[in-house]
């Protein structure tokens, strides 16, 4: 039988509202999630996939308020920016994210806008058409440039994680590659909000987010630095390859960033060479220079060096002895260390530039002034509560600590405690004594650490560590903890990395950062959760020998064999395990002693709990190098 009339009708009943309220929950939430993830996979944070969530639960909100009072034409006005405000309210929950002040308005605009005009389709299509151009909206303009979006670099990789023990901390360190950072050595490394910039030595700029690190990208703007001068006139790539960016700066304007840059340059008419500081004006994403900007110069130190030096008139560069490393004073004021690239007259003329630290006032249009002067080549410095820290190559031993005080002469080549190469005294250059009273080191390694970049801990993370000094070295791959008491050094801790380290930085919730003369990032976390997981074992063992302990020491455990401790009565059970302990040996003896080794005498409770056993074989592996 034909059904017609009103059981037609009947049949055609619209589709009830909380379908077109789930329904609208999963394109708006979803569809932003699923087009980044699915479109640019390298684009969206771990932080940034809560904050689309949070956009789109909120545009939702401002579309459930339109259609519950559908007769009142001031619900759409507020539901737009009500909307956004909730969104944005759980955004400034998730620490650690720059909210782009593009987002903002974008968002708050278009929020209002598709909802008024909401107001001319009818309801059904209204719900859905709502909640497609909202995530339409939250799509294109959710995600903050100063995030990992852009321009990718190539892919990073985690090489290694594992932990390190040290006086105060356990560190877990985790290295990145980034094969974007493969050039010549040098470079900087700084913090921009939440973010990090990279630069190595031949001037390749990128961004680190550090909480997804895989997500490399690019600055896509050119280097200053070119060094085919310096090719043509010499013919000597040696020379050529010393030619570096030696530091980066950055600060934020009302229009997006600027950024400094240090480097050498090369006039190959005059064949002479200076350090010069650059800058150029990025967008606010931190992803190119901006509409129209390219780099201009801020400072040149002068005179410009002769590159041919000597009765001789020999090609002479030594580009690695530059310095070139830089630090804010204060707001709009720079500090730019200059090396005397191995010409020590320079660092005691007082009309030179060389073997200086100078003063940058960007207020003034960037005038410039000595700030210190008789250095050799200082290779970082800091500023922390009004004190100026900086380290400094000396010659053969005597790399230095010191702290720099406005118009202080620190006497190099006078002062130096190291040693001519091959020699066990040092012979000044007598053409350019110091000033009366010029500075000693207050603090000197012997032998030379190839000391680099110096930071104060601000202890966000590291909280034993604060107010300490973190001091690079390159020759010896180690980081230095240096601890200061009333003005002297009262401990100097290595802590063996293996890498030369460049550069060093704290993010936003407080790892510490170094940047390496190769490819290779060091993010270092404080992991004490191996500490802890051990303190339930030191009633019986100890990490060395310790005699009035039931359980033999495990310090340096992996590897030994097994029941070999000298002196220490062990089980049947254990002596009659053979061959040595691995990890996946001492896994399984935590997991069920009695299991492991049927008899032996162990009386603590099996650790079932994974998780807990990682940490401890984590600690006793870091100990067994410490």
């Amino acid at each position: 039988m034909t059904r017609t009339g009103p059981e037609v009708r009947a049949a055609a009943t619209p589709v009830p509202r909380v379908t077109w309220v789930l329904a609208s929950l999963g394109a708006v939430v979803f569809l932003p999630a699923w087009f980044y993830l699915g479109v640019a996979p390298a684009s969206l944070s771990p932080l940034e996939l809560p904050l689309v969530f949070a956009m789109g639960l909120g545009y939702l909100l401002a579309v459930v308020l339109s259609l519950a009072v559908p007769g009142r034409i001031w619900v759409p006005l507020w539901a737009g920016p009500a909307g956004f405000a909730v969104g944005y309210g759980l955004l400034l929950l998730v620490p650690g994210l720059q909210s782009s002040r593009a987002v903002v308005l974008l968002s708050a605009v278009l929020g209002t806008g598709f909802l008024l005009l909401d107001r001319v389709v009818g309801p059904r299509v209204r719900f859905a058409a709502s909640a497609l151009v909202a995530a339409m909206v939250v799509s294109s303009v959710v995600v903050d440039g100063a995030g990992p979006s852009g321009a990718g670099g190539a892919p990073v990789r985690v090489e290694d994680s594992e932990v390190r023990l040290t006086g105060l901390h356990g560190l877990r360190v985790t290295t990145f590659s980034v094969p974007d950072l493969a050039g010549r050595t040098g470079g900087g490394l700084v913090r921009a909000d939440s973010v990090l910039v990279v630069v190595d030595g031949a001037g390749d700029l990128g961004i680190l987010h550090p909480d997804a690190p895989e997500g490399w990208r690019r600055i896509e703007v050119g280097t200053p630095m070119d060094i085919e001068p310096m090719r043509a006139a010499a013919g000597r790539d040696d020379h050529a390859a010393r030619m570096r960016v030696m530091d980066l700066a950055v600060r934020r304007d009302e229009a997006g960033w600027e950024l400094y840059l240090s480097h050498h340059v090369f006039h190959g008419e005059e064949m002479c060479f200076i350090v010069r500081l650059s800058r150029v004006r990025l967008d606010p994403a931190l992803a190119a220079a901006r509409d129209g900007e390219t780099w201009e110069t801020v400072f040149e130190t002068d005179p410009c060096v002769p590159y041919l030096q000597g009765d001789r008139k020999e090609p002479f560069f030594r580009g690695n002895d530059s310095g070139g490393r830089l630090a804010w004073l204060e707001p709009g004021v720079l500090l730019l260390t200059v090396g005397d690239h191995m010409l020590p007259a320079l660092a005691g003329d007082a009309s030179s530039d060389y073997g200086k630290t100078i003063r940058i006032d960007l207020r003034d249009g960037g005038g410039a002034r000595h700030f210190t002067s008789g250095h050799r080549n200082p290779q970082g410095i800091t500023v922390a509560d009004g004190v100026v820290w900086a380290t400094e190559h000396g010659p053969q031993g005597g790399d230095e600590l010191n702290r720099l005080v406005d118009g202080a002469d620190y006497g190099w080549a006078w002062t130096t405690l190291g040693t001519d190469y091959g020699a066990f005294t040092f012979t000044p250059d007598d053409s350019a004594p110091p000033e009366p009273g010029a500075r000693e080191p207050l603090h000197v390694w012997m032998p030379s650490l190839g000391v680099s970049d110096v930071v104060v801990v601000e202890g966000r993370g590291f909280h034993r560590w604060r107010g300490d000094l973190l001091i690079a070295s390159l020759k010896a791959g180690h980081l230095r903890r240096v601890r200061m008491r009333d003005g002297r050094v009262v401990y100097d801790e290595p802590i063996d990395l293996g890498h030369r380290i460049r550069a060093i930085v704290e993010d936003a919730r407080g790892a510490i950062w170094l940047r390496t003369d190769g490819p290779e990032v060091l993010r270092l976390e404080v992991d004490d959760a191996g500490a802890e997981a051990w303190s339930a074992c030191v009633r019986c063992h100890a990490l060395v020998e310790d005699p009035t302990l039931r359980g033999p020491h495990l310090g340096g455990v992996e590897g030994r064999p097994v029941a070999s401790v000298a002196g220490f009565e062990y089980s049947p059970g254990l002596r009659a395990v053979r061959g040595r302990w691995t990890r996946a040996r001492l896994d399984a003896f935590l997991s069920d002693p009695q299991a492991f080794a049927p008899g032996t005498a162990k009386a603590m409770e099996p650790v079932t709990d994974p998780e807990v056993r990682r940490r401890i074989l984590d600690h006793l592996r870091a100990a067994g190098g410490y």
